[in-house]
């Protein structure tokens, strides 16, 4: 980002600590919470920090992607002109049958694989298609709509924390959209170990915060069909012999079902 023609001010929350320090730089400001924040909490605190006004749009961006500064001008651009509250790219993920190209996300309450297949980036865009949310991985938010909602759910800690955002701001009248001209490749191997166990944990567990928050009258019903859901995790893993998996699916909705939320009490990295 050093090299780009107008570069961002950068906050970087250092969650874990650094194994060495970057050299300084006027457009690398530094965030370092005491102890673990999560995303959401992370993201929070790089709000706090930055200066009023401040800028007009903020990206969240994970450091397992690759991304240019021609594909941020084309993503301002079209959180313009889409007057969406939240817009996201395509992103490129390896998988076991090749790379696949993801536009966005269905509402995770109802789905329990939530990534919407693209086929191919579409050029030039002439629609704005409204999705459920897009992915945190990288993605650019109106700096107002994100602080006319109080930021992100800290309780989620991990994962659900954009979705549950996207919720929000589709309640008061806001959008998401993907950009379908740009295609962002996203490292999901680098975290592989971590899929089976720790994803698995937070993704499941907070369906039941997302059902808490934004299923209030029929929460019940989506409550017990996530447990069921769970259940049905555990049985196959099990039958796969994936122990680790199962345990991590059986304390997820186990927290989830007792409304324990927050950074994972377990054994297992946070």
């Amino acid at each position: 980002m050093q090299a780009w023609h107008h570069p961002p001010g950068v906050w970087v929350v250092e969650n874990e600590p650094l194994t060495r320090n970057p050299p300084p730089n006027p457009l690398l400001h530094r965030v370092t919470p005491p102890h673990n924040l999560g995303y959401a909490g992370g993201i929070n605190a790089a709000l706090r920090a930055m200066p009023l006004p401040g800028p007009a749009s903020i990206l969240l961006m994970n450091t397992d992607v690759e991304v240019e500064e021609k594909d941020i001008q084309s993503l301002q651009k079209g959180l313009s002109a889409s007057e969406t509250a939240i817009i996201g790219p395509l992103l490129s993920e390896p998988g076991p049958r090749g790379t696949r190209l993801y536009a966005g996300g269905r509402d995770p309450i109802r789905w329990t694989h939530t990534r919407i297949p693209a086929n191919s980036p579409t050029s030039p865009q002439t629609t704005w298609p409204r999705v459920a949310y897009v992915p945190g991985t990288l993605c650019l938010i109106r700096r107002a709509v994100m602080d006319q909602l109080g930021g992100l759910e800290e309780s989620f800690f991990f994962s659900g924390e954009i979705a549950d955002f996207c919720l929000r701001a589709r309640s008061q009248g806001f959008h998401a959209t993907v950009l379908t001209s740009v295609v962002i490749a996203h490292d999901t191997e680098s975290a592989s170990a971590r899929r089976d166990t720790l994803y698995l944990y937070y993704s499941l567990r907070n369906r039941f915060l997302l059902i808490r928050r934004h299923r209030k009258a029929s929460a019940g019903v989506w409550r017990c069909m996530w447990f069921a859901r769970g259940i049905a995790m555990i049985l196959m893993r099990l039958a796969r012999g994936q122990g680790a998996s199962a345990r991590a699916a059986w304390l997820a909705i186990r927290d989830g079902w007792s409304d324990r939320y927050g950074p994972n009490p377990h054994d297992f990295p946070a």
